[in-house]
């Protein structure tokens, strides 16, 4: 009977993505001396007891709100912005809804997560998902503007070809230095792939991660992602070497024009 009285709880959790870095040694030696630490690797501090509202902060600039609203939202944004490194021209968000209720069972739905109690594990493997896939989603752009950008510059270089005048070099390796870059970015940040440590202390944190995380699609996202950075940089170094090799044939025909220029040059001298 007491049991059925308590009443169905609902909030939200949004992840930001604000910058590419920030400084976590910052935020926890600041930050961290006036909220509770929940835990160190991320950085989550509990802002609010009272009201049960937490703050996560990834290293890849990534910022989670978990029981959000509109002032909380400011507040928080406004607390983490001196510790920013590279600020993101603009923003991008998720949000997930959360019903908390004492009736059903853990589970990932379409639109919302339900789970049987209010538990800092729960919300912080919950952030942590919703944070990689914001990250997840700028990179996916990046990686797609990239491949856009290169793409119009080998169609700009195709009619200048056709003058015998090629795109310079260091425009592809340039190129090809922001894909390795970005691919270590993503290698080193995001780590989607590997399940923290948090669901190994109870099977009820593990299917969690593994449930919302397959709705979420990450694995999927990230070797899609890995694929196409693959093929982009491999397309540059074709498109570097086709250069070079037909700057190379445009040597020898220049060569062989100074040479047949020269041999004239003394015929017409003989006479």
């Amino acid at each position: 009977m007491a049991r059925n009285s308590l009443a169905k709880k609902n909030f939200s959790i949004k992840a930001i993505g604000l910058s590419l870095t920030v400084d976590t040694r910052g935020i926890w030696s600041t930050l961290g001396k006036n909220f509770p630490l929940v835990s160190s690797e991320p950085i989550m501090l509990n802002v609010h007891p009272g009201r049960k509202q937490y703050l996560m902060v990834l290293k890849y600039g990534v910022v989670v709100l978990i029981n959000n609203s509109d002032i909380f939202e400011q507040k928080a944004l406004a607390m983490i912005r001196p510790f920013l490194q590279e600020p993101l021209p603009s923003l991008n968000n998720e949000e997930l809804k959360v019903t908390v209720d004492p009736n059903a069972q853990n589970k990932v739905l379409f639109d919302r997560v339900v789970v049987q109690r209010e538990d800092e594990k729960y919300w912080q493997i919950l952030g942590m998902l919703l944070a990689q896939s914001v990250a997840l989603d700028f990179y996916e752009k990046k990686v797609d503007q990239l491949s856009a950008d290169f793409s119009e510059r080998l169609r700009m270089s195709a009619s200048l070809l056709r003058r015998i005048l090629y795109p310079k070099t260091s425009e592809i390796i340039a190129n090809i230095n922001q894909t390795i870059a970005l691919h270590q970015d993503i290698i080193a940040n995001l780590e989607v792939l590997d399940k923290p440590d948090l669901t190994w202390e109870g099977a009820d944190l593990d299917t969690l991660y593994r449930e919302f995380s397959g709705m979420l699609e990450l694995p999927e996202r990230i070797s899609i992602l890995e694929q196409k950075l693959t093929l982009l940089k491999e397309h540059m170094g074709m498109a570097l070497d086709i250069i070079s090799a037909r700057r190379m044939e445009l040597l020898e025909i220049v060569i062989i024009i100074l040479i047949a220029l020269s041999i004239i040059q003394g015929l017409f001298s003989l006479y």
